[in-house]
C-alpha cells in the first residue's frame, strides 16, 4: 500500500505518514546514505553484528560495556571497590631471626569487609581478577643487625620478597615492596617481617609516622 497524507508525507504499506517518510518493512539501501541524526529505538545490525541499545542514557563518567552477546549497557568506571588500607600503629617486638606475621588494628577503608581488625592478619579475595598489593614496615632496632625484610605471602607460600641488609647500627628505617598479582576468589594475603638483629630483640611496627601497613586494590572490576 502506498499513503500519501494531505502535508504531502509518503508512506509504504501504511495508511498514514508521520514523518516525511515512513516504510513498514525492512528496507535496503545500496550506495551512500547521509543523515544528520539516525534514531535506532531498540536495537541495530552493524557490519552483521547485532547491538541492543539501552533503554535510558547513562550518567555523568559511565560507559557503554557490552555483555558479550547483543545487550550494551551504562557502567561506570573507577576503583573497583574490592580494595583495603589497615595499619598497625603500634610498636611490636620479635626475636633476632624470627619471622613474624603482621597483625593490624586500624581499617582506613575496607568497603567489602574483606579484612579483619582487633589483630587481623589477611586479606581474603572475594572477586578473581589483578590487585596490586602494597606493604611497608617500620623496622625499630635496639642495634645494629645483618637482615631485614619484608615477605609477602599468599596462600602461605612466600610470593615475594624486599630484603635489606648491613645496617650497623640501632635505628628506625622504613621498607616498602609493591608487587602487582593474579589471584583468584578465595585466595589469602598476609605480610611477615623478618630480621636479624645485633641486639637481644627488636620490634618492627613504630608509632607516628613509623606505621605500618597494608593496601590491597584490585585493578578494575
Amino acid at each position: 500500500k502506498f499513503a500519501t497524507t494531505t502535508r504531502g508525507n509518503d508512506g509504504f504499506v501504511a495508511t498514514t505518514s508521520t514523518p516525511t517518510l515512513q516504510v513498514n518493512g525492512a528496507v535496503q539501501v545500496l550506495g551512500t546514505t547521509t543523515t544528520s541524526a539516525l534514531v535506532a529505538t531498540s536495537s541495530t545490525i552493524l557490519n552483521g553484528i547485532r547491538y541492543d541499545w539501552p533503554s535510558a542514557t547513562g550518567t555523568a563518567n559511565q560507559v557503554l560495556t557490552t555483555n558479550g552477546a547483543s545487550g550494551l549497557s551504562w557502567a561506570g568506571v573507577g576503583l573497583s571497590s574490592e580494595r583495603a588500607l589497615v595499619t598497625r600503629t603500634s610498636l611490636v617486638a620479635i626475636q633476632s631471626s624470627s619471622s613474624t606475621r603482621l597483625t593490624f588494628d586500624t581499617e582506613t577503608f575496607d568497603p567489602n569487609s574483606r579484612f579483619g581488625t582487633s589483630g587481623g592478619t589477611r586479606f581474603v579475595v572475594s572477586e578473581a581478577g589483578a590487585y596490586t598489593i602494597t606493604t611497608g614496615v617500620s623496622f625499630v632496632t635496639d642495634a645494629g643487625g645483618t637482615s631485614y625484610s619484608i615477605r609477602l605471602f599468599k596462600n602461605s607460600a612466600e610470593l615475594r620478597r624486599y630484603a635489606l641488609v648491613s645496617v650497623s647500627t640501632a635505628a628506625v628505617f622504613n621498607q616498602g615492596t609493591t608487587w602487582v598479582e593474579q589471584l583468584a576468589a578465595g585466595d589469602v594475603i598476609e605480610v611477615f617481617a623478618f630480621m636479624v638483629d645485633g641486639g637481644a630483640s627488636a620490634g618492627y611496627c613504630g608509632t607516628g609516622v613509623n606505621v605500618c601497613y597494608l593496601h590491597i586494590q584490585k585493578l578494575h572490576d
